[in-house]
């Protein structure tokens, strides 16, 4: 992790978190530039695809201090927008980067019925099954033996020769939703960058939200070509927005970030991180999952359009 210290310490320790960051940044170009430089014929897949995880790795925690210092949702002096992604050209790969406040995502302890319905319904779960599913759901999570209509709940596991039961306590994390009846891994896919156990919010902040979802919760339709061409348009002008449009709020800790790395001929690494920003520590933030990840298609997209921004100007160029 890097050495950044909570922005509320004095300006001394601010000062040794900007050396921090400025170290860290010049170790990953160094790393990075090496791990991709030569053309695609004299490195294997596999070097290639080392490269890319060092690359998503480094870039993960700076983006993860950058904001937790700054309480910006920023990389590198590129303005951010919650969950959107933002893409940057490195070498002969585009990175294509996304921060999201908890508070826009849905959380899984906390939703109402009609909220997770919306989700699971978008998701492409059948309307005459979405409610065995909702049901289940909300029952691994009450703390309670018993189903909506009074029936045991370890019955109905048992009977689907589930090896474990329900918990009957919140979710701790969005993967337990793989132990709940009736769910399966194509929906779990579908639905799991919606969802979170970190809001502690019941509302949803859609103006804070991923884009599929802000649409999905307000009952619009967004395209995979449509976030990847507005995200494409915004990484170009990114520079020259203030980072202070788009402020982490002071009573909001947690944040979600994702990191892609794509060479040209289309390998590459995705991280997905879950950050706690924990003034007064050393570094400033925790990281409270770590997790490799597949890219979504508009992240593939935006990846694939011309013209995106270098992610680290040459020094002269950002003094």
């Amino acid at each position: 992790m890097s050495g950044y210290s909570g922005p509320e310490r004095d300006g001394g320790f601010v000062l040794v978190s900007v050396m921090w960051a400025l170290v860290l940044l010049a170790l990953i170009a160094i790393v990075t530039t090496t791990a991709f430089r030569g053309s695609h014929r004299a490195l294997s897949r596999a070097d290639q695809l080392a490269g890319a995880k060092v690359l998503v790795d480094g870039l993960a925690q700076l983006l993860a201090a950058d904001i937790a210092v700054t309480r910006l949702f920023r990389f590198n002096g590129m303005a951010m927008r919650s969950g959107w992604p933002l893409a940057c050209r490195h070498e002969n790969a585009t990175i294509v980067l996304t921060a999201t406040n908890s508070v826009g995502l849905v959380d899984l302890n906390l939703a109402d019925r009609a909220t997770l319905k919306t989700v699971l319904l978008a998701a492409g779960v059948k309307t005459d099954k979405v409610e065995q599913l909702l049901d289940a759901i909300i029952d691994f999570r009450d703390p309670d033996n018993l189903t909506r209509e009074g029936l045991p709940e370890d019955r109905i596991y048992r009977d689907r020769g589930v090896l474990h039961l329900p918990k009957n306590s919140p979710y701790e994390d969005v993967g337990e939703l793989d132990q709940v009846a009736f769910m399966n891994s194509r929906i779990l896919a579908r639905i799991r960058a919606f969802l979170t156990v970190f809001s502690h919010e019941r509302k949803v902040e859609t103006e804070v939200s991923p884009p599929r979802l802000a649409a999905i919760l307000s009952g619009r339709t967004i395209s995979d070509r449509q976030i990847a061409s507005r995200a494409a348009e915004a990484s170009r002008k990114s520079r020259a927005v203030a980072s202070s449009a788009y402020r982490l709020e002071t009573r909001y800790r947690m944040f979600e970030i994702r990191v892609m790395a794509m060479r040209d001929n289309g390998v590459h690494a995705m991280r997905v991180a879950g950050v706690e920003i924990m003034p007064g520590t050393r570094d400033g933030y925790r990281l409270v999952y770590w997790n490799r990840a597949t890219p979504f298609s508009h992240e593939r997209l935006l990846a694939r359009f011309p013209d995106l921004p270098s992610c680290f100007l040459p020094s002269r160029s950002s003094e």
